[in-house]
């Protein structure tokens, strides 16, 4: 992931690698082009030139141009392991580079900075310090139709573009009391939706995990359920993820409970048999996420998914058994994931070049057992 800032940089190049699967987003996170086998690329990279609104400059040919409503832009991209080449999936992420079209005769080296293996806090602040963040990104709002209607709702709060945001010990009560209440209400909506056909497999606890559409923009402003029920879990979000690609894409299902409907819980071990004949061109993969942190378990074996890449034990007829909680099942440690005692946890089940069997449910996956 990378942001681009249009407003001290004007417009700026994105050089991306073949084989990259990701989006450029604006700073309402409304998709603004795709990079992939369905993005405008087609999967074969390119040199993408993300401009500023109004700009109406002469650009040199060779660009897939893109322009951004908001001054400040996001490139957000994965590198899919094809044929278990990790290494060459990092590589067309590290290659990528980043800089501002004034300097492409002599473009600055890109600096990558590679998380693997370390802590750091990808977790949107709380309390006062979510209206600090929330003052620093409005001064790259622009005053379109939509950036108008939050700046007149952010003003009374005592936050507007290029002024400094110092509000009197009154108002940061007020304001750090409402950003720790919306944090659980955001939470309950997020986590137990109440969206109409949330549920993908009627009858199971699997969700279908994006209710909005971020290409219909009608609805994409106007569901704020639906929009919560997401972003408050995750970021980006691509139209892609919502359209039916049969055999390219992704498709994403969520479940945090288990066949009882009690909600998943680090102290208890559950079996997931996933059946055969996965529905995926490509590949599939499980994530467990924490219900405090909503980023991966953090966990001293260091392992928070299993996927296609891994050397999995299979049953005869084809189903994997996968298992979670806080000890390994005797025989079965490679298909474990280890969970944190007394903490919540849910999972995201991933679906790479679904095929039709995902989109007609004829294949579908059980709920979670406690054993």
């Amino acid at each position: 992931m990378g942001f681009l800032d249009l407003r001290k940089n004007g417009p700026m190049v994105v050089e991306v690698a073949p084989g990259s699967y990701g989006a450029f987003f604006d700073l309402w996170q409304q998709t603004i082009a795709g990079v992939g086998a369905i993005g405008e690329d087609k999967g074969k990279g390119g040199k993408f030139l993300v401009l500023p609104v109004g700009f109406n400059e002469a650009v040199p040919e060779g660009y897939y141009r893109v322009t951004s409503p908001t001054s400040l832009a996001a490139y957000f991209a994965r590198g899919i392991v094809r044929n278990g080449d990790v290494a060459g999936a990092a590589e067309s992420l590290e290659t990528t580079r980043i800089y501002p079209l004034s300097e492409r005769n002599d473009p600055p080296k890109t600096t990558v900075v590679l998380t693997s293996g370390k802590d750091w806090n990808s977790i949107a602040p709380e309390g006062f310090k979510y209206w600090e963040r929330v003052a620093e990104v409005a001064n790259y709002v622009s005053e379109s139709e939509d950036g108008a209607f939050l700046l007149a709702l952010l003003k009374p709060l005592g936050i507007e573009p290029s002024k400094p945001f110092d509000p009197d010990p009154r108002m940061r009560q007020i304001l750090t009391e409402a950003s720790d209440v919306a944090w659980a209400i955001d939470q309950a909506i997020s986590m137990a939706p109440r969206l109409k056909d949330v549920i993908y497999y009627p009858g199971t606890q699997w969700e279908f995990v994006l209710m909005l559409n971020p290409g219909l923009r009608d609805r994409y402003w106007s569901d704020l359920e639906a929009r919560i029920n997401y972003y408050f879990q995750a970021t980006m979000a691509s139209p892609a993820m919502k359209e039916k690609h049969l055999g390219e894409g992704s498709q994403y299902l969520r479940s945090a409970r288990d066949s009882k409907g009690d909600w998943l819980n680090g102290s208890n071990q559950y079996r997931l048999r996933v059946p055969a004949n996965m529905p995926v061109k490509e590949f599939w993969s499980v994530t467990v996420y924490d219900f405090e942190t909503r980023s991966m378990v953090q966990i001293d074996t260091d392992v928070a998914a299993k996927s296609t890449y891994d050397k999995l034990a299979t049953n005869a007829e084809g189903s994997i058994d996968l298992y979670f909680g806080p000890t390994a099942p005797s025989g079965k440690e490679s298909n474990w994931i280890k969970t944190l005692p007394g903490r919540g946890w849910w999972v995201w089940f991933r679906f790479y070049g679904p095929t039709e069997a995902f989109f007609d449910k004829s294949w579908r996956l059980p709920d979670f057992e406690k054993v």
